[in-house]
């Protein structure tokens, strides 16, 4: 499967949203929720992979809000980080 877009054109069309970046984040954060809410159903599991970059604060979100909506869904995140390299506290 190919990506929609290159890490290059993402980038570029970031900068072109004249939006705070907590801002898309959070859109993508809706975005992923909603889509997959309409496709799961209780009982089953999703597993968000996070980084430490944007995307993976928008997969963080993505598993909050999820949490929310969606409660009788197992969700489990696995941060490929390492603690002390993360930019919060």
């Amino acid at each position: 499967m190919q990506p929609l877009f290159s890490v290059a054109q993402i980038r570029q069309i970031e900068h072109a949203v004249p939006l705070p970046p907590t801002e898309l984040m959070q859109r993508a954060a809706q975005a992923v929720t909603q889509w997959l809410q309409q496709r799961l159903h209780a009982g089953q599991s999703v597993l968000f992979l996070a980084g430490p970059g944007n995307n993976g604060g928008d997969a963080l979100l993505a598993a909050a809000l999820l949490a929310k909506v969606c409660p009788t869904v197992f969700i489990e995140i696995w941060l490929a980080a390492h603690p002390e390299k993360l930019p919060y506290e």
